[in-house]
């Protein structure tokens, strides 16, 4: 299952590892019948499944709420932070101020 990283602090625990994993596999495309019907099986076996898929699936879509910024790798460059800041609320974001 091919998808983004498991996030930080949840890949040692192998029923995030198992919700991340459908949830990546259900975004690189249609499951076949044996997929889904194995995803079904996992998610109602435990309610914390379910409840662990459901965790993952809010991330992700809070995740995809962050924009992409394409930043040049040159070390030698500063960022301007509050460019990157202006440019990310201007599209709806928010973030708390440090």
């Amino acid at each position: 299952m091919n998808g983004p990283a498991i996030p930080r602090g949840r890949g040692d625990d192998p029923l995030w590892r198992t919700a991340w994993g459908w949830l990546c596999r259900a975004h690189d495309g249609p499951l076949s019948d044996a997929e889904q019907a194995g995803f079904r099986a996992w998610l109602h076996e435990d309610a914390a499944h379910r409840q662990c898929y459901d965790e993952a699936l809010k991330l992700w879509a809070e995740a995809s709420l962050v924009p992409t910024i394409h930043v040049d790798p040159d070390p030698d460059v500063p960022l301007d932070l509050d460019a990157l800041r202006q440019a990310f609320h201007g599209r709806g974001g928010s973030s708390s101020e440090a």
